[in-house]
């Protein structure tokens, strides 16, 4: 088997700081206000690839089109394209956020990524359209083969305005090899053409990662959504035929382990002017104190409880020197499993 995948919440942070050391550990969110949990990796110094390839409105991991600040959420663009066509694409509209870096007539990405940029400057943000032109032969060599033994995976064009169109299950795109796509994928510099597949994007990234880290060994760091997708039987087949094809062509790796590490288990990094409350909540918990105190230090610290679809979280355009990210040195040398049993029994005593 040329790709084995392991979820891995036995590990640490301390651990994959370790990792980190050698070679690359890499979060995947979607590109826009990022959570508390995404905030912390990147201030850990993990590599942070931007997923662009979204739509706005249909996005409520990062709401791309909202700018997310003192719990309250600003629209940066409002309208029906908003459900239809791609972030990369959509530009700013509403005046007068310019201080919080968002200038009428750019793209949403600009304000978002220039921020998360300016809090973590010693930590690699870039987008994926930005890594597939930072490796512009390999991202063609990788496509050209996966193409050629999954053509299926092809299923979205955008055009030059940004509008997406899919096609639908059922129907065919009438790609059948690489000529069929060639010289008209959405890569930069471009603005129009077949937008990459996830699972190539995945492919590709596999690729970079054990070529840079010289190392058969894959370290993702998984969000809501991946931890439920890569595992699926089927994905992992067709990732594993397209894996052998790639490394056999281009005298890569032969085998690679993925170590898929459930990332969002990490729940107890707050802004920093929580850290007191935080605080006071463990002291309770290993005191073995009643229920009532532990629930009423637990809703002092909201960022415990973050759902994005709110809208109202801490994000990079909070972030500030007077107003950082903390997290418990004590919870770095623990499993991922034993924060996420930690945090399942505070929330206990919410219900």
């Amino acid at each position: 088997m040329c790709i084995t995948l392991s979820v891995r919440d036995d590990v640490s942070i301390n651990d994959l700081l370790q990792v980190a050391r050698t070679r690359p550990v890499v979060k995947t969110p979607h590109v826009g206000n990022n959570s508390p949990n995404n905030l912390f990796a990147a201030k850990c110094g993990f590599e942070i690839l931007w997923v662009d390839s979204t739509i706005p409105k249909r996005d409520t991991n990062a709401n791309p089109h909202l700018l997310i600040k003192g719990g309250t959420a600003t629209p940066l663009v409002e309208g029906s394209h908003l459900i239809e066509t791609l972030t990369t694409h959509t530009l700013v509209t509403q005046e007068g956020l310019e201080a919080s870096g968002f200038t009428p007539g750019e793209s949403l990405v600009e304000g978002h990524i220039k921020r998360m940029r300016a809090v973590f400057p010693g930590t690699h943000v870039e987008t994926n359209l930005e890594r597939l032109q930072r490796y512009a032969d390999l991202t063609e060599s990788v496509l050209e083969i996966a193409t050629c033994v999954l053509p299926h995976k092809w299923w979205r064009r955008v055009d030059a305005e940004g509008k997406v169109r899919k096609i639908e299950k059922g129907d065919s795109s009438w790609i059948s090899s690489w000529r069929d796509v060639s010289g008209q994928v959405y890569l930069l510099p471009k603005r129009e053409g077949w937008i990459v597949p996830n699972d190539f994007n995945i492919l590709i990234d596999l690729v970079v990662q054990t070529t840079v880290g010289n190392s058969p060994e894959v370290w993702m760091l998984s969000g809501p959504d991946m931890i439920r997708y890569l595992p699926d039987t089927e994905r992992m087949q067709e990732l594993r035929i397209a894996y052998e094809a790639v490394s056999r062509k281009l005298g890569l790796l032969r085998e690679i382990q993925i170590h898929l590490v459930p990332f969002t288990k990490f729940k107890f990094a707050v802004r920093q002017t929580h850290a007191g409350h935080l605080e006071s909540l463990f002291e309770t918990l290993a005191d073995h104190s009643d229920r009532k105190k532990i629930r009423s230090l637990a809703q002092e610290c909201p960022d415990l409880w973050t759902k994005t679809e709110k809208r109202d979280y801490f994000s990079q355009h909070d972030m500030s020197e007077a107003n950082d990210l903390y997290a418990p040195e004590t919870m770095f040398s623990l499993p991922l499993s034993e924060i996420d049993r930690q945090h399942q029994m505070i929330r206990s005593t919410l219900s």
